[in-house]
């Protein structure tokens, strides 16, 4: 799939049927999609905000880790979840909602010096 994405024509050129890799690749990502949708819409329930939550911390949690990177997500995912945490327990009582803006500010921070985030794959261009 990585060498599909990279470049169909050379891909193609190799034997690899990228007609079906394109497939499966939709496939693999609806399904993932609709689990992650039903897990979600049962959590619905017991929390209503959950959901709301759920998508606030996305962004700044794969940016973090690096978008080609799950090992990376995960890091991110702790990396944000204990600086909340931290914030919470720390600097909330002083300064109120920063515990919601923290996952941002680390974002900012992060994607100043490390573009492509913690984990994520620099992209080499040759000629």
């Amino acid at each position: 799939m990585r060498c599909v994405s990279e470049d169909n024509l050379i891909s193609q050129s190799l034997g690899i049927n990228v007609k079906w890799i394109f497939a499966l690749s939709w496939v693999i990502g609806c399904l993932s999609a609709s689990i992650g949708a039903i897990l979600l819409g049962s959590m619905f329930a017991v929390n209503s905000d959950l959901g709301w939550l759920a998508i606030v911390h996305a962004l700044p949690v794969v940016l973090l880790g690096g978008l080609e990177s799950i090992p990376g997500a995960f890091i991110g995912a702790l990396f944000v979840g204990l600086a909340e945490v931290f914030a919470g327990t720390y600097v909330d009582p002083h300064i109120s909602g920063f515990r919601e803006l923290l996952p941002y500010i680390l974002m900012v921070l992060i994607l100043m010096f490390r573009p492509h985030g913690l984990f994520g794959l620099k992209r080499i261009e040759r000629i």
